[in-house]
């Protein structure tokens, strides 16, 4: 196999184990980078695929990848099957981060233009259909054991996005407390399938629902955590709060007055958005975020989140912490507390109390 000059960019915000295996695992990225490179998909998609898969530097989702290869090698190490299979799970990846980056019309993911922006909504459907075609294929070749949680993923994960795409701005209340629900469930599906791809190759048996279910609720409020904190909009992503989605640290905020009232005087202009084209809403958010009293508003509604809704939710990250690492069998435990000890350094805190407790 020729080999092309693949310039991978580890990521480096998630620290502790991530960091500490960063010379371990980054070969295997870097392998199944050059076999993605080289798989034989057809020749009329190239130019998409080589846009998408080959010349980005970044793989998308790669944490879930990374765990995988860190419950391989605390149940048994990591085999030739294992290698084999990173490959299809990095695919998996991309596929749900066109999905999410095709409903969300996100612009830029990792410091370069997401498939969408560069080739277009339409072109999203064709390109997940060839993706999907190729990952089921490569699973039923490799283990077929594993296709029941690849299934799972996708078809829960697409209905949630559609439910997701049409009950933004939830003005009612049944609907916004659904929203949480929905949230959690759409990163659970493909928590679940990490794990149990990695522990299947090994024989072993599959990680608790609970666990998985822990885990995901962890891995989806600190993301909506950091995504508070960094202002990601800067990095042409969209504001959650901006674009109707419920967050925890949203809910957890509700009970203060200023922030319902601000919320509803938000939405109600921003509500008008929702089924913009791509580049339309881009322009009329920009052209939002000049008027001055909408704004105030805004800042105001988000100062409040930062100060009620970020500790409410870092409370529960360390609540669901300690419940997944205690439901995690006796092997996985030790894994399970630095997994959720690099997660939730990642908001910047350092107190992993409840943890070490659970874990011990």
């Amino acid at each position: 196999m020729q080999q092309l000059s693949i310039h991978t960019h580890y990521p480096t915000r998630f620290k502790g184990l991530f960091r500490q295996r960063k010379a371990r695992y980054e070969p295997f990225i870097a392998a199944a980078r050059q076999k993605l490179a080289h798989h034989p998909i057809p020749q009329v998609l190239q130019p998409w695929y080589h846009s998408m898969i080959t010349a980005n530097p970044q793989p998308s989702f790669l944490l879930l990848p990374l765990i995988f290869l860190a419950v391989a090698d605390e149940s048994g190490g990591i085999t030739p099957a294992h290698e084999e299979y990173l490959p299809v799970l990095m695919l998996a990846m991309e596929a749900c981060a066109l999905m999410d980056d095709t409903v969300d019309r996100t612009r830029m993911r990792s410091d370069r233009p997401t498939f969408p922006e560069t080739f277009g909504d339409v072109s999203s459907t064709p390109m997940l259909a060839v993706l999907l075609g190729v990952i089921f294929q490569e699973t039923q070749r490799i283990d077929p054991h594993i296709l029941g949680d690849l299934g799972q993923l996708f078809t829960v994960l697409g209905a949630l996005e559609l439910w997701e795409y049409h009950h933004r701005y939830p003005s009612d209340s049944a609907t916004l407390s659904a929203w949480l629900d929905q949230r959690y469930a759409q990163v659970t599906p493909a928590v679940t399938y990490a794990f149990n791809a990695a522990l299947r190759l090994n024989q072993q048996a599959d990680i608790p629902p609970q666990v998985a279910q822990a885990f995901a609720e962890i891995f989806q409020d600190v993301d909506d955590i950091v995504n508070i904190q960094e202002q990601r909009q800067l990095l042409g992503e969209h504001d959650d709060l901006k674009m109707g989605m419920v967050t925890h640290p949203l809910v957890s905020s509700l009970r203060v007055p200023a922030v319902r009232s601000g919320l509803i005087d938000l939405w109600a202009v921003y509500r008008s958005l929702q089924f913009l084209p791509r580049h339309e809403l881009t322009s009329q958010v920009r052209r939002l975020d000049e008027l001055p009293p909408l704004q105030a508003t805004y800042t105001a509604v988000r100062r409040l989140i930062e100060q009620i809704g970020i500790p409410a939710t870092l409370e529960k990250i360390q609540q669901d912490a300690a419940s997944c690492v205690d439901a995690a069998p006796a092997e996985l435990k030790p894994l399970m507390q630095e997994l959720v000890a690099a997660f939730i350094q990642r908001t910047g805190q350092t107190d992993y109390g409840l943890v070490a407790v659970s874990a011990g």
